[in-house]
């Protein structure tokens, strides 16, 4: 035998017993005491390779939420609301399942647009999350990711619209209310609805991160106005910035 392998009996024993055993958990069925067991063993052994950290260090309760033991300590043992806030926010991929599982329906749930949905030139409807940039008031403004304005904006346009001028539009929202604002395309690239931005940002408490916005194109079947209706939802797991957000916080920082 090679002198730099050296195996000993008590080694061949423990790897022998260790093969019988993954074996035979192939033919184990657990109850729901030990899976729920086997996945906080799971999660912890994730939370402790991402962080680096020693494995009295971390708490993993039920609702898949993560605490340091010296922050349960200062709270007597309760888990600490600014702990577990941080640790929705690191559920990165749990957030993405939950966005990419959500399809928003063909018509808006609004029930003044039903009978206009039903006989009007309309489009797809389209999602995207807020940024630091939607939500301030200085700007004023939601933007319209490219493709989703060449897809589901611009074939709504009449030939005698001009986006450089602007085109006054009409906003509609979940509660059937109106709001003015005008779309328009800055610097040959980005496509916008400004004017009212703002106030039906306030209306309904929209912040960057958490609340996606759908938005459906529509020419009215009465007044063949060009509108939108546009319904938010929000999701608490969901405060994870954009590849885009990061870089811009990492330049004001610099």
């Amino acid at each position: 035998m090679d002198s730099s392998v050296e195996v000993t009996l008590a080694e061949l024993k423990n790897v022998g017993l260790a093969s019988l055993t993954l074996s035979l958990m192939k033919q184990t069925k657990f109850d729901e005491q030990t899976v729920s067991s086997l996945k906080d063993l799971k999660e912890r052994r994730e939370v402790l390779e991402e962080h680096n950290l020693d494995g009295a260090q971390v708490v993993v309760h039920r609702e898949g939420n993560i605490a340091l033991n010296t922050e349960l300590q200062q709270n007597n043992g309760n888990p600490n609301p600014t702990m577990l806030l941080r640790s929705q926010q690191e559920q990165v991929p749990r957030m993405r399942q939950i966005t990419e599982l959500y399809v928003p329906p063909e018509i808006p749930p609004i029930p003044s647009l039903r009978d206009v949905f039903l006989t009007c030139r309309r489009s797809r409807p389209f999602e995207r999350q807020l940024t630091e940039s939607d939500v301030r008031d200085g700007l004023c403004r939601l933007s319209i990711a490219k493709k989703h304005a060449q897809n589901f904006v611009l074939p709504m346009l009449n030939p005698d619209e001009n986006l450089q001028n602007g085109v006054g539009v009409t906003i509609y929202d979940i509660n059937g209310s109106t709001f003015n604002m005008i779309l328009r395309i800055w610097a040959s690239k980005f496509y916008v609805l400004t004017g009212g931005w703002n106030s039906f940002k306030k209306a309904h408490g929209l912040q960057e991160l958490r609340d996606f916005v759908t938005l459906w194109t529509f020419r009215h079947s009465s007044t063949g106005k060009l509108c939108f209706a546009i319904m938010h939802r929000s999701s608490p797991l969901s405060q994870t910035p954009t590849r885009r957000t990061r870089r811009s916080k990492r330049l004001k920082e610099n």
